[in-house]
């Protein structure tokens, strides 16, 4: 039985949300708007700590890259073409989907919620 779960990164000004596939970090890199996203996968990504967890640093997430592979995938998503992709590593067959891009936005911050359905093959 194929196993499935929801994968969802939201992105506000100078903050960026990191989740995984098979402990291997997924995020989004630009260009992204209501329409379209960037997912970039990439192996090199060996740590990310919130600021909370470090002293004296002034930034919002700070992100550690592990020994360089060039292993970096990226992948472009749409509600046309590009609304799933299939994609092999680490042995293992997926399905990422694209399901919902919401926009958000109040008198503080505008948030960019992107949610992906990820089936194991």
């Amino acid at each position: 039985m194929a196993k499935e779960r929801t994968i969802k990164l939201i992105w506000e000004k100078g903050k960026m949300s990191i989740d995984s596939i098979d402990n291997v970090p997924v995020f989004l890199r630009e260009p992204f708007s209501t329409k379209e996203v960037n997912m970039w996968i990439n192996p090199d990504i060996t740590e990310s700590k919130d600021v909370s967890e470090l002293r004296g640093i002034q930034a919002g997430r700070v992100t550690v890259l592990g020994k360089h592979k060039e292993k970096t995938t990226v992948l472009k998503f749409d509600f046309k073409d590009n609304q799933s992709h299939k994609i092999t590593f680490n042995e293992k067959a997926y399905l990422i989907k694209l399901n919902k891009i919401e926009n958000t936005k109040d008198k503080q911050r505008e948030l960019m919620t992107y949610e992906f359905a990820l089936v194991e093959t």
